[in-house]
């Protein structure tokens, strides 16, 4: 699939399972790639400018992001809403 807008076209690359591998944007190289777990949970999003590792719990349950040395917890209530996200750095 691709976009065109103001500017270069973006290209989006897909698995079979319809999940989103990579964009590329402005060159044959991608700018952002997506890796998945088995269960279809966004582990690693890869960028020129970020690399964000999303760990989830046993239930599939977003409860960690980390980027370049900073972590996000992600705290939830009694009926499984999120309740926050704590930033502690690393």
């Amino acid at each position: 699939m691709k976009k065109t807008g103001a500017g270069t076209p973006d290209a989006y690359s897909f698995t079979f399972a319809n999940t989103l591998t990579n964009i590329t944007s402005g060159s044959a190289i991608p700018n952002h790639r997506y890796a998945y777990d088995s269960a279809g949970n966004l582990t690693n999003l890869l960028s020129s400018t970020a690399t964000n590792r999303f760990i989830y719990s046993a239930q599939n349950k977003l409860v960690r992001i980390e980027d370049r040395g900073f972590t996000n917890e992600v705290l939830y209530d009694s009926q499984n809403r999120v309740r926050r996200g704590s930033g502690v750095n690393i």
